[in-house]
């Protein structure tokens, strides 16, 4: 399961009548190309930021919502180009199952 979830570069659909979401192509850490498709079980759980695109120096805003209460969230941030190394964030959420994070961009 770990090999199919090693992905970037790919296409995610949900599909919100059938509760899942479709990985499809991508590549893995090594570059190598995802051939395989995975779905998913799909949550209402979110993730957001404030922007699409971001200057160096520039703010990045994340919002979540809909996690379940005290449940941890982990995530990759990777920025392009890949000047810096990519960063990993482990967030847990509050009573509310939500988070507001804040990480600066670095990217030249």
């Amino acid at each position: 399961m770990a090999d199919l979830l090693d992905r970037g570069g790919h296409s995610l659909t949900e599909m919100p009548r059938a509760g899942q979401a479709l990985a499809v192509g991508g590549v893995n850490a090594s570059g190598q190309l995802q051939a395989a498709a995975i779905v998913f079980s799909a949550s209402g759980a979110t993730i957001t930021t404030d922007q699409t695109n971001y200057a160096p120096g520039q703010t990045v805003v994340i919002t979540g919502a809909g996690w379940k209460r005290g449940e941890t969230v982990n995530m990759v941030l990777h920025e392009e180009p890949t000047t810096d190394p990519d960063r990993t964030l482990n967030l847990g959420r509050g009573q509310k199952g939500q988070f507001h994070e804040r990480q600066l961009c670095r990217a030249t």
